[in-house]
């Protein structure tokens, strides 16, 4: 015990000095956020399986943005929902809610909830590719045909027969494909991808790549790519900054918008602000107001502005022929050519002159041509050429004359100082955007000048009330509407549109605030487990005063609204030109569509109450009230009668004998076909129930029908069943010939002769 006890100090000594030196040492991992499918948390579970997973593929868990618990797969780069890469409508699994191991073959085993919302275990298989699987087998990757016939080796990059022996199928003629998308590729395979589907393609949608319809990829405003090479190197994920926004996109996105890309959402919203267009070697560009005043390029707020001023142009500057962008050259008052050989041609020739109050560039010959006076610079010519002023142009102070000022419109200033006390720069709000202009330029506009971009954001666009996660925050218009946000005039109003409920989605239960439950017309539950149990009810849209909404089946003919099976459907039933009104049929009321109404010929009603009132039975026989199925309803007497219903006087003595006879309905298979019966019935037929008819349709298979057979019976050949045949002792033969060979007339039984008596 104590040679033990020494052991275990001993051993756990050398662990904690393990840690103490490797703390000092180079670390062994770096640590890397897989994300979220959309919501706020996530959680891995180890990689298991024989080894580890030679791709590096994880599994695990993560919310969605709905709040709902997926298992996803982490492969290259990218979390994928295990929920859209297989068919759960071909088990009994509602949800796959975690994965908790992936092999090196790429099984995956997890948890997952059945539509009757029990907990059971699932197993991911990868879909068959040409016919067999891959696998990592004795250190390569191999492709095994179904039956284990023929593999495809990594190693050699060929065929290999590994079935019995002697006469074997045809090798088949090309390399297998590699797994369907997003399963990789194994290493040196030498396998190319299996093609998408027609009219499918590897669609980018915020840095994600999914293989969908390029027709759905269009609509969901992605870029559609043919191979699964071109959209991994085209869909990295961006944060673009296109004006003053910021939104998660592809690169190759983002620079078809002229936006800038930044690698995380923090660096897009910290320099977003403060962006401008500005005009380099003839393109032009988005970058930070610092990083145009550090190149002295002039910034433009919109990149129409700047593309209009980015016209290139040669000029003469100092004796040497340079190239600079048109709008410059104006500003500098240089003369622009098309190309460098054109305005070699007159460099060293040039002037400046006085033209019409303006003093512009010629060339010494075009000078005397019009009679006008070379100056050798351009400070001469404009001491010399009419009244000169000073202006403020992009934020310089530069003298000009009062015609040049003019033209520009820019205000003339008879001082320097004056210019400069007008030249400052300063923030405005413009169309709820905030941009940088010269105080001229904002006066000129009628924008207010602000001292520092955040007090121009401040006060950009009015202040309203929006609901983000839940809770009641203050923001501008313009930020709301950058983020996509509904404005609220007062925080009261808000917040009644931010508390939050539990909804019935596709028979799962999901919390959204009450304005967006209201929105699809959903049935708003305080609790998850409230909504869960509503769910499992089955749920239809209904129209009920104009409006879709979501009922219960059981709810929906409560009221006498019709059921559809989508929001789609109902919206389109509910409204335009094909509005729906109240009828009264048969003695009770009920919603049909006006067109539905009018063909039956029967009266539109506005209210439901109105329809009640106008819905008495009136044929002969006068109405009672009579019970039907635990339900007290309105019929005629003869109705009733006919129906074999005893007729109450009154709705409240029909009330009092009327039994709830309510029955619990399920699927059954009754003589090979699906029908749907009472449990009570079910269970006397001795049918077996079903929770849906998907899984009694799987387990429903045709009668069979009894083996027959040809028998002689009494001279004739007859077909019957084998037990009829074995019941009656009869021969059993193949074949109606086999029978008729066999099959002999019996013998008529000889006649007594009856001899008459003689009278005596």
């Amino acid at each position: 015990m104590k040679n033990k006890t020494y052991l275990s100090l001993g051993a756990l000594f050398s662990v904690l000095l393990f840690v103490s030196t490797r703390a000092e040492a180079q670390l062994s991992y770096t640590v890397t956020d897989l994300g979220t499918l959309g919501g706020t948390t996530s959680s891995a579970n180890g990689v298991s399986g024989p080894g580890h997973n030679v791709h590096g593929m994880i599994v695990g868990s993560s919310t969605t943005t709905d709040g709902a618990e997926h298992a996803f797969l982490y492969v290259s780069g990218q979390m994928y929902d295990l929920n859209t890469l297989c068919d759960l409508s071909l088990t009994d699994l509602k949800v796959l809610t975690v994965a908790k191991s992936i092999s090196d073959s790429c099984l995956i085993i997890g948890d997952g909830v059945t539509n009757s919302g029990e907990k059971h275990a699932f197993l991911l298989t990868p879909t068959p590719v040409d016919g067999g699987n891959w696998s990592y087998v004795c250190c390569q990757w191999v492709w095994i045909q179904e039956g284990g016939g023929w593999w495809w080796e990594t190693d050699c990059g060929c065929y290999k027969w590994h079935g019995g022996p002697g006469e074997h199928p045809p090798c088949p003629p090309q390399p297998p494909h590699c797994w369907w998308w997003p399963l990789p590729c194994p290493p040196h395979c030498g396998c190319p991808p299996p093609p998408p589907p027609p009219n499918y393609c590897y669609c980018c949608i915020n840095g994600r790549i999914v293989l969908i319809p390029d027709t759905e990829c269009k609509a969901k405003g992605g870029q559609c790519y043919a191979s699964r090479e071109e959209a991994i190197k085209n869909c990295k994920p961006c944060w673009c900054c296109v004006g003053d926004k910021v939104i998660k996109t592809s690169r190759a996105d983002c620079e078809a918008k002229g936006g800038r890309c930044y690698d995380s959402p923090e660096q897009a919203k910290r320099e977003c602000g403060k962006l401008c267009w500005i005009c380099v070697d003839g393109k032009v560009v988005q970058v930070t107001a610092a990083q145009a005043r550090e190149k002295n390029l002039k910034c433009y707020p919109t990149q129409e502005e700047a593309q209009r001023n980015c016209g290139k142009c040669w000029v003469c500057l100092d004796g040497k022929v340079v190239q600079l962008p048109e709008a410059e050259a104006r500003e500098r008052r240089l003369r622009c050519y098309t190309t460098p050989e054109e305005a070699q041609r007159d460099c060293g020739k040039l002037c400046w002159v006085c033209l019409d109050g303006k003093v512009v560039q010629l060339t010494d010959t075009e000078a005397r041509d019009k009679r006008l006076k070379c100056y050798p610079s351009l400070e001469l010519a404009l001491q010399n050429c009419g009244k000169l002023c000073w202006v403020c142009l992009d934020g310089k102070v530069v003298r000009a004359t009062e015609a040049e000022a003019r033209e520009r419109g820019v205000p003339c200033y008879r001082t320097e100082q004056e210019a400069r006390r007008n030249c400052g720069k300063c923030w405005v709000c413009i169309d709820g955007r905030v941009v940088e202009l010269t105080e001229p330029e904002a006066r000129a506009r009628g924008a207010k000048c602000y001292s520092t971009e955040e007090e121009a954001r401040r006060n950009c666009g009015g202040k309203c009330w929006v609901c983000i996660d839940g809770q009641v925050a203050e923001l501008t218009e313009a930020q709301a509407r950058e983020r996509g946000l509904k404005c609220y005039p007062s925080p009261d109003e808000a917040k009644r549109n931010c508390a939050k409920c539990w909804i019935c989605i596709d028979n799962q239960a999901v919390q959204v605030t009450e304005a967006q439950a209201r929105e699809r017309g959903a049935r708003c539950f305080t609790s998850r487990e409230e909504a869960q149990r509503s769910c499992q009810e089955r749920m239809c849209w209904v129209c009920i005063g104009g409006q879709v909404m979501q009922l219960t089946e059981a709810q929906a003919k409560a009221r006498g609204a019709k059921c559809y099976g989508s929001q789609e459907e109902a919206q389109r039933n509910c409204g335009g030109g094909d509005k729906m009104c109240w009828v009264c049929v048969a003695g009770n009321v009920t919603q049909l569509t006006q067109a539905q109404a009018a063909a039956r010929k029967l009266q539109c009603y506005a209210s439901q109450e109105e329809a009640q009132r106008n819905c008495a039975p009136k044929p002969e026989g006068g109405g009672c009230w009579v019970c039907v199925n635990g339900s007290v309803t309105q019929l005629t007497a003869a109705q009733a009668k006919a129906r074999r219903l005893k007729c109450y006087g009154s709705q409240e003595e029909a009330q009092q004998n009327c039994k709830q006879t309510t029955e619990t309905k399920c699927w059954t298979c009754v003589n090979g076909k699906v029908v749907q019966l009472s449990e009570a019935r079910a269970r006397a037929s001795g049918a077996q129930c079903y929770g849906s008819r998907e899984e009694a349709q799987q387990n429903c298979k045709p009668k069979e029908q009894p083996k027959s057979c040809w028998v002689c019976l009494n001279g004739r050949v007859t077909q019957l069943s084998e037990a009829r045949a074995k019941a009656s002792g009869a021969q059993c033969y193949g074949s109606r010939e086999e029978a008729q060979q066999n099959c002999r007339s019996e013998k008529p039984a000889p006649s007594r002769t009856i001899t008459p008596l003689k009278p005596r």
